[in-house]
């Protein structure tokens, strides 16, 4: 058999973010509501298309099967973490659209990654971060990951976007923690509205959380509810804070 071209790893920053309760929608939602959730998360997938028939291409390759999204890029692309992280944005947006809660991984590696297939140590790297240790929802990363591709990567538009180079905070168990809290949809109306939609979506994802059967479950959502509660900007924006017992 002949051997396939350059079918070969690249080193790509990889995220693999996983959609939480899925099993759960699924058994409780009918097939319109769950292909909805699912289209939503491939928008951006088409969003990556598009960009490549426009002859924007951003070198972001995006994969979605189910529950999960892989998002990667090669580490030899300009900008390469801005547009990784603008992806990750744009997908966080239509997940909490759906008052969908996720979680994921970030890391750098050897993953081979097209349109029609994706493997390799970086995605298995990924997936353990989302599977094991990310736990709550939220999309983590290690110190080292973050200093190694801020040390290889050529991305000026990261290193002076005062908002993208403070995306990651640090957390309590000393992983990086992609900051969606600051996040807002950008859809062409009033900052206020805008942000004041975001919190409420967010608001609502947490509360369904929090009354979840299983403690184990509604731990997961403490995470989250403790973050809420500690923007600055809720009473501007008429959120209220999550009662917590």
């Amino acid at each position: 058999m002949a051997k396939e071209n350059n079918i070969c790893y690249e080193e790509r920053i990889t995220a693999f973010i996983d959609i939480m309760g899925f099993s759960d929608y699924v058994e409780n939602a009918d097939c319109e509501a769950v292909y909805s959730l699912v289209n939503k998360a491939s928008k951006v997938e088409e969003l990556v298309r598009n960009s490549k028939s426009h002859g924007d291409d951003l070198g972001v390759e995006v994969t979605c099967f189910s529950d999960s999204i892989v998002i990667s890029v090669g580490i030899k692309r300009k900008e390469a973490f801005s547009n990784l992280l603008t992806m990750v944005h744009v997908l966080i947006e239509r997940l909490v659209e759906q008052s969908v809660a996720f979680r994921g991984g970030i890391t750098i590696g050897k993953l081979y990654h097209n349109a029609n297939m994706v493997f390799g140590p970086a995605m298995v790297d990924a997936y353990n971060l989302e599977s094991k240790s990310a736990v709550s929802p939220r999309i983590i990363m290690k110190q080292e990951v973050l200093e190694k591709i801020e040390s290889t990567i050529d991305d000026s538009f990261y290193r002076s976007n005062s908002y993208l180079n403070k995306i990651f905070n640090i957390d309590g168990d000393r992983f990086l923690y992609f900051d969606y809290f600051k996040l807002f949809n950008s859809n062409g109306i009033s900052y206020k509205d805008d942000r004041a939609l975001y919190l409420k979506q967010l608001y609502r994802i947490i509360s369904i959380g929090l009354m979840h059967p299983e403690i184990s479950v509604r731990m997961k959502y403490y995470w989250m509810a403790n973050k809420f509660n500690n923007l600055i900007d809720l009473d501007m924006f008429n959120v209220p804070k999550l009662f917590l017992s």
